[in-house]
């Protein structure tokens, strides 16, 4: 009883200070009041995934439209269209069809989907980098990075793979990359790279929970096919 106290407790204490840590790097780095929004938005969401909460999903799709907007003021044009165009559309078709049992069961790559997820990501930047190069992205190299590995792990989201948190950790890092060059040349941006760093660390925790509840369901499974035999 006293060790389930104690978790809620740090439970609670993590959802307050994360989002302010987030708030105070955007405010002391005299970002825009938008992307600290959004970044307050982006940890509140991803905290609430890692716990299985449906809401989350919501949140996901608000962040996406949001960040797409600000990532296309800064001319990150890659990231814009991966947040407005996929993962908006993605949180919402998740936060509606959360329930159905196909949803909610926590699914593992095979080997051979790992191998495809990575060469996708090896071409994807490929092709993108030229694209961005053309259009005149800020940051062509990073820009294609992230939003390769972001689309990967937007689809690991919808099918509720829990290797979505490891690919998220590392567009996670990536992002974190991207967001302090567009600080140094620009003066925006710290509150989103403050939110990556923090996300990288969600992410583990994500992961983690997620590979306890397919474990837990693992075990379920077995023991019904057992009860049944």
């Amino acid at each position: 009883m006293e060790k389930l106290k104690i978790k809620r407790i740090l439970k609670i204490a993590l959802y307050l200070l994360l989002p302010v840590a987030v708030a105070v790097l955007g405010v002391s780095g005299g970002d825009k009041w938008y992307f600290i929004a959004t970044s307050v938005v982006a940890v509140t969401y991803l905290l609430l995934m890692s716990d299985g909460k449906r809401f989350a999903f919501l949140l996901c799709a608000v962040f996406g439209l949001a960040h797409g907007a600000a990532s296309f003021y800064a001319g990150l044009y890659a990231s814009a269209v991966y947040h407005a165009a996929l993962l908006a559309p993605i949180g919402i078709y998740r936060f509606v069809t959360a329930n159905k049992p196909q949803n909610t069961k926590v699914g593992a790559l095979s080997l051979w989907q790992w191998f495809v997820c990575v060469a996708a990501i090896g071409v994807a930047i490929t092709a993108l980098y030229f694209v961005l190069k053309a259009t005149g992205g800020a940051q062509p190299v990073l820009d294609a990075a992230t939003l390769a590995i972001s689309v990967i792990t937007a689809f690991l989201m919808l099918k509720n793979y829990r290797e979505f948190w490891l690919f998220n950790l590392f567009s996670a890092l990536l992002y974190v990359a991207l967001w302090t060059v567009q600080f140094i040349k620009s003066g925006e941006g710290l509150a989103v790279a403050g939110l990556q760093s923090i996300v990288t660390v969600i992410s583990a925790i994500g992961f983690v929970n997620w590979l306890r509840i397919s474990k837990r369901e693992k075990a379920s499974a077995e023991e019904l096919s057992e009860k049944k035999s």
